[in-house]
């Protein structure tokens, strides 16, 4: 009896531990939770998570990498202030910059025009210098309009336009007194503007028969008057041409009675605009070469 319930409690003790080896068996080799447990092995979080391998926000963020703020910004790749700015680009100081053309100093107030021959138009202003008191004439003050001219020349091998701001800086007063000005101008042809470096205007005297100096393309030319009647005076624009030349006073003198080299010139309104450019010349009364 006593051997028999040694034998049971043998086998009770085999049995359970079958059962225990059975349960651990897979911790050993085969556990799922560590061997091929898709949370560890192929976690999308940590081995493919798109937030970080491929992030929209990090690699391609239109933000970073493709942002029109900086990479195409209109303001800084194509801004007109810095590509096209008149004021660098066209400079009349090198050929037809609209801040010289129209210094706002010579009376410009931000209502230019542009005309057709790429003149930067201003409106004429109505200055006043005071003159000497050496003159029996001299009143005080005098006031004048700017002189500011348009005119077609066509002349040896000048063919285009001339644009002359012409302001009143002083008077002299030899007898009446009469205003003094300083005179810039600007050159157009071929559809290219430049600024010229020797521009004058003269009113002509008492008897206002005034005329324009300019250097263009090496040509020295005079503007004024083929016709003078009554009284010795002009009675229309400057419509003819004189080339001058050093030690040479006048290479070709277009200024006769015939008038051979005739130009076209209107004067600037107060209100920026002029006449079109039309030749309607005639002499004028008590020229004595009037037929």
């Amino acid at each position: 009896m006593k051997r028999y319930t040694l034998l049971l409690a043998a086998a009770a003790v085999l049995g359970c531990e079958g059962s225990n080896s059975k349960e651990s068996e897979p911790a050993d080799g085969t556990d799922t939770s560590d061997g091929s447990d898709s949370t560890d092995a192929a976690d999308s979080t940590d081995a493919t998570d798109s937030t970080d391998a491929t992030d929209s926000s990090d690699a391609a963020d239109s933000s970073d990498a493709t942002d029109s703020t900086d990479g195409s910004d209109s303001t800084d790749a194509t801004d007109s202030s810095d590509a096209a700015d008149s004021t660098d680009g066209t400079d009349a100081s090198d050929g037809a910059d609209s801040t010289d053309a129209a210094d706002s100093a010579d009376g410009t107030d931000g209502t230019e025009t542009t005309d057709a021959f790429g003149f930067l138009i201003r409106k004429p202003q109505t200055r006043t210098a005071e003159c000497a008191d050496d003159s029996p004439f001299s009143e005080g003050p005098l006031t004048e309009l700017d002189q500011d001219w348009v005119c077609e020349v066509k002349v040896m091998d000048l063919d285009g336009h001339l644009y002359v701001q012409a302001s009143m800086t002083g008077c002299s007063t030899g007898g009446l007194a009469l205003p003094t000005f300083s005179a810039q101008g600007w050159w157009s042809a071929g559809g290219v503007v430049k600024k010229l470096t020797e521009v004058g205007y003269d009113v002509g005297g008492n008897h206002r028969n005034d005329f324009i100096l300019a250097t263009v393309d090496g040509f020295m030319l005079k503007l004024y008057h083929s016709s003078l009647g009554f009284g010795f005076r002009a009675c229309h624009p400057m419509d003819c041409a004189q080339v001058l030349g050093s030690g040479v006073p006048i290479i070709e003198d277009g200024c006769t009675t015939d008038r051979t080299l005739p130009i076209v010139c209107s004067r600037v309104a107060e209100d920026g605009t002029y006449p079109a450019l039309v030749d309607t010349f005639k002499k004028c009364a008590g020229d004595p070469n009037l037929e």
